[in-house]
């Protein structure tokens, strides 16, 4: 009993500390468009991605595709430079169908792909990002876009996903805004 509430305590230090890091990490800017009964339409700015995509899906694919640009922005670019986290992380799983996604995860699924995308801070341009030591990183410019944000918070999993996902399209559908 008293390991497991010592593994207990340790865990909640940890996502304490992780709550903590996240809060304070740049976040892509958006302006609200509208508040709806439980999800925001929003428009986000233009900003940069670093993008990457492995031959794999689930849970597998977003580990190794955050494990890719986790260590770009570690300093795994030519210029051995650190590179702040921002938020919110994207994905896109790719099978036979696009699915929209709750924010600010987003995922679609084709092909038995995972994508993941973190949002370059502001300071950055495509010109002066340090370059990338892994080639499956790809940057791009990207224009501003309309999302729908629904906010849940705890923990991950595919079936959690699936109901959250279910959930905001049912929103969506109930109040005649289409989705791509």
């Amino acid at each position: 009993m008293k390991t497991i509430l010592i593994v207990l305590v340790i865990l909640l230090i940890l996502w304490t500390l992780w709550s903590i890091y996240i809060s304070r990490a740049e976040q892509m800017t958006y302006t609200v468009l509208e508040k709806r009964s439980g999800y925001e339409i929003r428009k986000y700015d233009p900003y940069i991605a670093a993008t990457v995509t492995v031959n794999k899906n689930g849970r597998e694919g977003l580990n190794d595709d955050f494990r890719i640009l986790a260590g770009y922005i570690f300093g795994g670019n030519e210029s051995q430079k650190s590179i702040a986290m921002t938020t919110p992380v994207l994905t896109q799983e790719k099978t036979s169908e696009s699915i929209a996604m709750t924010t600010p995860v987003m995922t679609q699924e084709k092909n038995n792909e995972t994508s993941m995308t973190f949002s370059m801070p502001k300071k950055y341009s495509l010109d002066t990002l340090p370059k990338a030591l892994d080639s499956r990183i790809i940057f791009t410019e990207v224009p501003s876009k309309k999302f729908a944000a629904y906010r849940f918070s705890w923990y991950y999993s595919e079936n959690r996903i699936r109901t959250k996902k279910a959930r905001i399209l049912e929103m969506l559908k109930k109040d005649t805004i289409s989705t791509v």
